[in-house]
């Protein structure tokens, strides 16, 4: 519960962002987006969606199992640079410090969730095609997870993610019904 409600946020401020990054930004050449004074260039984004089609055309086998097609590759993939432009530039204000180990922690917890929900060992190429991810970028997917735990616990003030889970849920359990008195 807790995770989907931080990534629901994420993902509203993310879309809010690529909006305004692609609507707001001056237009530069060979810029897919600009985020910030950060170019992302088309070239990346071409070589990024190119990794990830490669992934897809070779695992027929899994493409059932996911929600896009080739030709929303690339809008997924620009969702994805932005993402991680923008929660970077997060952390690094909020002073908030993403480890290695952490970055490892939280692709091995999305690889866990794909294992669950799908019974099939997770590979780097099985990785990419659930996140709608190039295979190169699954340890920035796990900076992103990291980071958007970490900044949860920042600006809420919890001692760490477990007590930042206890107090969501009691947040959102419903109150005992109402009993008029007689």
């Amino acid at each position: 519960m807790f995770r989907t409600a931080i990534r629901s946020a994420a993902a509203v401020a993310a879309a809010a962002a690529v909006v305004c990054v692609t609507a707001c930004a001056p237009v530069q050449t060979g810029a897919a987006a600009t985020v910030g004074s950060e170019r992302i260039p088309t070239s990346t984004l071409a070589s990024d969606v190119a990794a990830l089609n490669k992934v897809y055309q070779a695992n027929p086998g899994l493409q059932r199992n996911v929600q896009y097609k080739p030709a929303q590759m690339p809008q997924l993939v620009l969702m994805w640079l932005v993402r991680f432009k923008i929660l970077d530039d997060l952390t690094r204000r909020a002073g908030v410090q993403v480890t290695t180990a952490d970055v490892q922690t939280g692709v091995a917890a999305a690889s866990q969730q794909i294992e669950r929900q799908t019974g099939t060992r997770v590979t780097p190429a099985v990785f990419a095609m659930f996140n709608a991810l190039p295979p190169d970028l699954t340890n920035q997917y796990g900076r992103f997870e990291a980071s958007i735990e970490k900044l949860a616990v920042a600006y809420t003030g919890a001692k760490d993610a477990s007590s930042l889970s206890a107090a969501q849920q009691q947040q959102f359990t419903p109150p005992p019904p109402w009993h008029p008195v007689c």
